[in-house]
């Protein structure tokens, strides 16, 4: 037979119209299925719809608990978690250098300088620093802002472009070029582009605008610079150039890794560079290490406290979520008991139980779903009350950058997910187990309402544990106020100036500050006025090398290398203003002349190390150290003596142990950047104006920042973490104990519809209503006793967290517990009155003509 090439095209033509029509037949077919009133999502969809109460009360409990879990993952991220804003932020890393008295310091810029140019495991290192410098563009008031003074390949290692303009070219290190940070150009500039070219008086320099760096980009978590500078031209301009000098340790520096390289690997490089550094420079590096860890890493290790308050936010999230997911579960357990005949005659016409499950899961997702979309604005609302109280006593732009972001979207689609199958599970579960003989019997499953109960006593434990723990939290923060700081922080007014910026030279600085202090003494209501560097408690330091002197005559270092304090530069009448007591020789007075031989005030703690190294004594002897007054020490290679020893206070933390410290007078350690402590008859406040307007009457043009009470320094800045904390455990607590109320009425209001044919047989037979009310309340006395007395035994473990994150802390407290779970038993029994006003309210002949 002959081939005919047409048959067979025919036939492919008859095979695809054949195959086209089934396809077509079958998406019908599928289509007409999930179009179908009977498909599960519709399915449900119409069930929530004829149960309003019930889906509006399962949406507010998720809502609730996935905003909470939200808000307060949004805000351990910020802290904590959240990765640098560039591009690969996991090649990035910090470089510390370490000594026997800092396990974690900052480099010095000529260390910084050997270390990028010898390194090989990096593709560039990177050094920043912060400067507070008078800012004046056009003819503006002068305004203390804080910038960062970069290395010129700052933006190129990070990966980070301007979003208008450029960034620094090498050859512009010894040039005055500036990029603005995003937020400074809109707010100073209106988020002009004419702003490129435009001069800016940045202290005694005028500096070109370059360009804009893009929105949202900053390394530090809380304070956000608003310029970026060459670190070497603004070092040159500060008079003695601190980049010269190997012994000032002030930079923050990162690398970015080169293509293979490991943190390990650099670690093991920069382990070699700092020997090396140290055999080449053993003034100043000897016994120095240089240690290299991850952005994560560092944070942890840098502000311990951040991972418990971390860990406190996400336990919070958890503990809220888990108390709406207790209350979902139990709704929906109610409504399986409401449909067991509908199941159960489901399940006799040949319903699986695997369509039962995925009718359960897509209820629950509906209702998670729904849940999600409400708690995301009140994720939002909270975030933004959470970052209106968290302030500082600074006017430097501080903030914690809690946002919903991409990151947070997906933990909240996470927890979605988690929610609808956690609560959809159980309902299936017991479906599951109802027979259908026993499903088409009237009656009720113990085990369902067995389940429920259990349900909501873990949901008021879990309230009563919030509540207990926000109310010790609340009552550690008061007991903070009683730690003794070792100086006054009450009738003290503190300002910061800085005359260079305005064009002083030291001289005239000098001179400055003491006819600023003779005129303010002479102030109506001000009874002293002294000089420091640095406030107690504030967000500012420095840091010394010490290096104990064995016999007095030369100085020199031992082979441990030297030790590594955190120091302070004061005037005279310091230590009595602030009543910082003296323990053995004197404080700072006119006898410390510039031309005088150098002296220095040690702490007790820094006296006790230095006569234990010295003389080999054991560590109980510290605080007896009054015999090395007289005797000299090495700060920063130069010999100083010891002619007073104070009391050792708390320099940065209310919580934090005895550290070494040292005081140098300012007469013989110039600085242009001081703060100035006013002693006031009345409250500091008041005299705040009065201040201001005597500094602009003898000039003008000198900026005056951080102008506040040395008490705010203390509320608001070394109780700012436990503020925080109240803040966010007491707004959960609220959260958690509306949602078990809610849980418990549905729970008792359940119950007395499902007995009321025995509630109408006992007022029939002569039953009052006291007799009704504590048949009511009997089961819930149960749970409610059994939740809270597991709720506050749960809050007693969770107290040692709180004894170690709040200065002060005495953990427990019995009348606290007591009364929170007073609180919360009261709370529930009000939450009871709406079940027990419709259980008075029965009509026995009603009641049993229903059943």
């Amino acid at each position: 037979m002959a081939f005919r090439y047409t048959d067979y095209v025919k036939r492919g033509q008859i095979a695809l119209f054949a195959m086209g029509s089934f396809l077509q037949a079958r998406s019908f077919r599928l289509r007409k299925r999930c179009l179908s009133p009977f498909s599960p999502k519709f399915y449900t969809l119409r069930v929530l719809a004829r149960n309003p109460g019930f889906a509006a009360l399962s949406i507010l409990s998720l809502a609730v608990g996935i905003g909470v879990t939200t808000a307060v993952a949004s805000l351990a991220d910020a802290i904590l978690f959240r990765p640098l804003p560039v591009p690969v932020p996991n090649e990035v890393v910090r470089v510390f250098t370490a000594s026997p008295g800092a396990a974690l310091g900052f480099v010095s810029y000529p260390d910084y300088r050997d270390l990028r140019d010898r390194a090989q495991t990096f593709s560039g290192l990177i050094a920043e620093t912060q400067v507070m410098p008078a800012v004046r563009s056009g003819n503006s008031a002068p305004e203390i802002r804080m910038g960062l003074s970069v290395s010129t390949n700052y933006f190129d290692v990070l990966g980070v472009s301007a979003s208008l303009g450029r960034t620094f070219r090498p050859e512009e290190s010894h040039q005055a070029v500036m990029v603005l940070a995003d937020g400074f150009w809109r707010s100073r500039f209106g988020a002009s582009t004419s702003v490129l070219g435009r001069t800016v008086r940045v202290g005694n320099g005028a500096f070109v605008v370059i360009g804009v760096a893009p929105k949202g980009f900053g390394l530090d978590r809380f304070l956000h610079e608003d310029f970026y500078l060459p670190m070497e031209f603004y070092g040159s301009t500060l008079g003695t150039n601190p980049l010269e000098d190997r012994a000032k340790r002030f930079l923050t520096v990162r690398g970015r890794l080169a293509r293979g390289g490991t943190p390990a690997r650099a670690q093991a490089e920069l382990t070699n560079l700092a020997a090396r550094l140290a055999q080449d420079f053993p003034a100043t590096n000897q016994g120095r290490r240089a240690i290299v860890l991850t952005e994560l890493a560092s944070r942890m290790r840098t502000d311990r406290s951040m991972p418990a308050l971390s860990a406190m936010f996400l336990a919070v999230g958890l503990l809220v979520l888990g108390i709406a997911c207790t209350n979902v579960t139990g709704l929906l357990l109610m409504r399986a008991e409401a449909r067991e005949r509908e199941i159960a005659v489901r399940m006799a016409l040949g319903s699986g139980t695997a369509r039962l499950l995925l009718q359960s899961l897509m209820e629950a997702l509906m209702l998670a779903a729904a849940g999600a979309i409400v708690g995301i604005p009140l994720a939002w609302g909270a975030l933004h009350l959470i970052a209106s109280a968290a302030t500082l006593p600074t006017d430097l732009p501080f903030s914690i950058a809690a946002r919903i972001d991409g990151r947070a979207l997906i933990l909240t689609l996470g927890v979605t997910l988690a929610v609808a199958v956690g609560c959809g599970w159980t309902p299936w579960i017991v479906a599951r187990r109802f027979a259908i003989a026993s499903g088409l019997k009237s009656g009720s499953h113990r085990g369902a309402i067995t389940t429920r109960s259990v349900l909501v006593t873990g949901a008021i434990a879990l309230a009563s544990m919030l509540v207990a723990t926000g109310g010790l939290l609340i009552k550690n923060l008061r007991g903070a106020g009683q730690v003794d700081l070792g100086y006054r922080t009450d009738h003290l007014l503190v300002l910061t100036l800085d005359p260079a910026q305005s064009g002083y030279d030291e001289a005239g600085t000098v001179n400055l500050y003491r006819e600023l202090l003779e005129r303010l003494r002479q102030l109506p209501g001000i009874k002293a006025a002294a000089l420091a560097q640095s406030v107690p408690l504030g967000l500012t330091g420095a840091q010394r090398q010490i290096a104990s002197e064995s016999d007095g005559h030369e100085s020199r270092q031992h082979q441990d290398g030297s030790l590594s304090v955190w120091s302070n530069t004061v005037g005279p009448g310091y230590f009595e203003m602030l009543r910082l007591g003296v323990v053995s020789g004197r404080g700072f007075d006119e006898r410390d002349v510039k031309t005088g031989r150098p002296v220095v005030v040690v702490n007790e703690e820094l006296a006790s190390r230095l006569e234990r190294k010295s003389v080999n004594k054991p560590k109980e002897t510290a605080g007896r150290a009054s015999g090395l007054v007289g005797k000299k020490i090495g700060v920063d290679g130069q010999l100083r003596e010891i002619v007073g020893i104070v009391r050792t206070a708390k320099y940065f933390e209310m919580a934090e142990q005895p550290r070494p410290f040292v005081y140098l007078p300012y007469t013989q350690s110039f600085a242009s950047r001081m703060v100035i402590h006013l002693e006031t008859e009345g409250a500091p406040a008041n005299l705040a104006m009065t201040v201001r307007s005597e500094i602009a009457k003898l000039d003008p043009e000198l900026a005056v920042m951080d102008l506040r009470s040395l008490d705010r320094y203390r509320w608001q800045g070394a109780a700012y973490q436990t503020r925080i904390a109240v803040y966010v455990v007491g707004g959960a607590a609220g959260c958690g104990l509306f949602l078990a109320l809610l849980g418990l009425q549905g729970l008792i209001a359940s119950a007395v519809e499902r007995r009321r044919r025995e509630i109408g047989i006992r007022m029939a037979v002569g039953a009052d209503q006291r007799i009704i009310i504590v048949f009511v309340l009997g089961h819930s006395c149960r749970i409610v006793l059994a939740g809270t007395t597991s709720g506050i035994a749960a809050a007693v473990e969770a107290s040692r967290l709180i004894v170690g994150l709040i200065a002060g802390s005495q953990g427990t407290d019995a009348k606290l517990l007591a009364g929170s779970a007073l609180l919360v038993a009261a709370s529930s029994f009000t939450a009871c009155a709406v079940p027990i006003h419709r259980a008075l309210k029965t009509d026995p002949a009603v009641a049993l003509r229903h059943e």
